[in-house]
């Protein structure tokens, strides 16, 4: 017979008798057991309270850390070859992308610690968080600016040449 089928066996303390005696199959004891997701068990040992919790959750783990870490490694990589190769057309759509993604994880950032500790002088990432600020507002006048006037020559804005 399988293991599976063989009873799983526990001591008879209860009762006073050294022995064992059988308590259930696993058969048994999967169809009793209501079956839980990954997810669902992880919910269950430490759920947010809220959607900013679940931001910072996000924000903290070290695969977004490390998502965001190579996006900045290949944005100044395109700003490489943007330099030495500018007659490619698709740099401007390039460009917004790597904004656009910026853009979204300073939104996050800001609205899970609120602006109020993002900006705190004494909070550990004030520097971080000052020069995520300058580069991403600076990117996003820099887009603005060429929406609004549509002025743009072929090329690198300013913005990009700071980024």
């Amino acid at each position: 017979p399988s293991m599976d089928a063989m009873p799983f066996l526990s001591p008879d303390r209860e009762n006073g008798h050294v022995g064992y005696v059988p308590v259930a199959t696993v058969d048994e004891d999967r169809a009793t057991t209501p079956r839980k997701s990954h997810l669902a068990k992880c919910r269950a040992q430490q759920t947010p309270s809220s959607y900013s919790d679940l931001g910072l959750e996000v924000i903290r783990n070290k695969r977004f850390q490390g998502t965001m870490a190579l996006l900045i490694t290949l944005n100044a990589l395109v700003i490489g070859f943007e330099t030495d190769m500018p007659h490619w057309p698709i740099w401007n759509e390039v460009e917004n992308t790597f904004l656009f993604i910026f853009s979204l994880e300073f939104l996050l950032r800001i609205c899970c610690v609120g602006p109020r500790e993002y900006f705190r002088y004494t909070n550990q990432d004030f520097s971080w968080n000052t020069i995520d600020f300058i580069v991403v507002g600076l990117g996003l006048f820099d887009f603005a600016t060429i929406q609004i006037l549509s002025f743009r020559k072929k090329g690198s804005g300013f913005a990009t040449l700071f980024r």
